[in-house]
């Protein structure tokens, strides 16, 4: 009977410090809510934390009431940044984290004024992908005025591009 006495202060002088232990933790969390200009919440924002100090990031997404969640961070600086396509990239520099606590940072996100126009002009391609054939028209000036030797129209067409003679180096008139 005084061992199961014995065994049960033990027990109950044990449990105090292991609940204490499991309630700090060694990491902390940074969490908050992004909402426009209007103060509506915004949701799929990419969300992404930099630890300063070592370069390491970890990102997430906004949630449909606005909310994000980064859990498990090692006690550090921290640079929070909020962008979605359309509106200002916010950020938020020097976001410190100690142990175990669990930091807030909200964002409030302005429409941007950058706008970017693309223009899609139609020209004629410079390749034509519909035809396997080649064609080229030599004027009478360059019939006339290029040197040639025996004024062979065979000649010209080794002028063009893509054309290759099959008589040979040796065999040029």
């Amino acid at each position: 009977m005084k061992r199961h006495v014995l065994l049960c202060c033990v027990v109950l002088l044990a449990l105090p410090t292991n609940l204490f232990a499991q309630g700090v933790g060694t990491s902390g969390d940074i969490k908050g809510t992004i909402r426009d200009s209007s103060g509506a919440v915004m949701q799929n924002v990419a969300v992404a934390i930099l630890e300063t100090g070592k370069g390491t990031r970890r990102t997430a997404v906004t949630d449909s009431g606005g909310q994000y969640r980064v859990t498990g961070l090692s006690p550090a600086s921290y640079d929070v940044n909020a962008a979605m396509p359309g509106f200002e990239t916010e950020i938020q520099r020097n976001v410190v984290l100690n142990l175990g606590e669990t930091v807030v940072v909200d964002f409030r996100m302005a429409v941007s004024a950058r706008k970017e126009v693309v223009e899609v002009t139609s020209e004629a391609p410079l390749v034509d992908t519909t035809s396997t054939q080649l064609g080229a028209v030599v004027g009478s000036r360059a019939v006339s005025e290029l040197p040639l030797a025996q004024r062979d129209s065979y000649q010209l067409l080794q002028l063009q591009p893509g054309v290759q003679s099959q008589l040979g180096v040796d065999n040029v008139y």
